[in-house]
């Protein structure tokens, strides 16, 4: 459901800049009443950023800042799988030792949500094949099915790696603090990725809206069965992508 309404998004966007009669929306299979909403503001987010991200890539290039630029560095190593992966082995491994078998049922669960978004995420990159920003400027070049990570740039990996992490600690704990604090992070990643010149405004938009549902998919059907009921992730996307709208 997710990934179709990213993919309807980015058409819509599309044939927005080209003037083109714009594509029908997917029949999609929700898996709850509120979900619709989640695909609303996820299409609205992602459309709104796709035709405003060489204005953005051209911002960020007048109005650099060394000071913005080390505070938001310090962030990018949270969204890189070689730290978060051994980072959830580890709380497993602590949890096991401990005999804590709530924290270890919800570590599986966020690790199986972490595993299907970073799976999704890989083949939409190798599959849309959009051109990372360069000094052309030029958001609309794409190379489907070829390898290189210049041409890997939509969705951005560290957006959905963070987000994925984010709304597991969010769904598996009680109180607001780790909530907030989670998805604090995982925002400051997404505008490194941007303000970096990695990834144009979109491509974290999208990484956004995948990390968190096709993560909160995993983690509903790939994972041990949770026995709170977690947020809806309709819930959750508004939450987050109404302050991310650019």
């Amino acid at each position: 459901m997710i990934v179709h309404a990213l993919a309807f998004s980015l058409q819509l966007a599309t044939a927005t800049r080209l003037g083109v009669v714009a594509p029908q929306p997917p029949d999609l299979v929700l898996d709850g009443p509120g979900d619709g909403v989640a695909v609303v503001v996820s299409a609205a987010s992602l459309s709104a950023a796709a035709t405003l991200d060489e204005h953005v890539g051209r911002y960020v290039l007048q109005h650099r800042s060394a000071t913005v630029e080390r505070a938001l560095n310090a962030a990018e190593p949270l969204g890189r799988a070689r730290h978060l992966v051994p980072g959830m082995v580890v709380v497993y491994a602590i949890a096991a030792a401990t005999r804590d078998t709530e924290l270890q049922r919800a570590t599986l669960r966020t690790g199986a949500g972490y595993a299907l978004a970073d799976i999704v995420g890989g083949a939409l990159k190798f599959s849309v094949g959009r051109h990372r920003p360069d000094s052309l400027n030029d958001a609309w070049r794409f190379s489907p099915f070829q390898r290189g990570s210049e041409r890997h740039s939509f969705p951005s990996g560290h957006t959905y790696h963070a987000f994925a992490l984010a709304s597991g600690i969010a769904d598996e704990t009680e109180a607001a603090w780790p909530d907030v604090l989670a998805y604090g992070v995982a925002t400051l990643v997404a505008a490194q990725r941007v303000y970096s010149r990695a990834h144009w405004a979109s491509d974290a938009v999208a990484g956004t809206v995948l990390g968190i549902g096709v993560s909160r998919y995993g983690r509903r059907h790939l994972g041990p069965r949770q026995r709170p009921a977690a947020p809806s992730i309709s819930a959750t996307l508004v939450r987050v992508l109404i302050p991310l709208r650019l």
